[in-house]
């Protein structure tokens, strides 16, 4: 199985932080990293390119998100369920 993982910086105004968390939370795949008052670290998990460019795009459609920047995407082809854990120990 190919499981695929990006990461995205969301900007909106920190007024609006609380609704765009509130709709990304609802987002089956994406999950928030990390946050400061006007930018959310965004990891958006999926199978197949077109899942992971449908999430992508659900982020960066929300009328309250300034801009969303793909800042990597890794596939890995080993066998990985998607229940898996990002983190990583030293």
């Amino acid at each position: 199985m190919r499981w695929q993982v990006a990461s995205l910086i969301v900007r909106c105004h920190a007024a609006d932080r609380p609704s765009v968390e509130a709709t990304l939370a609802a987002v089956p795949g994406v999950e928030i990293a990390g946050s400061a008052p006007d930018v959310l670290i965004v990891l958006v998990e999926g199978e197949h390119e077109r899942e992971l460019a449908d999430r992508f795009e659900a982020v960066r459609s929300h009328p309250k998100v300034l801009s969303a920047v793909l800042v990597e995407h890794r596939i890995d082809t080993d066998d990985v369920s998607p229940n898996t854990s990002l983190e990583t120990t030293p």
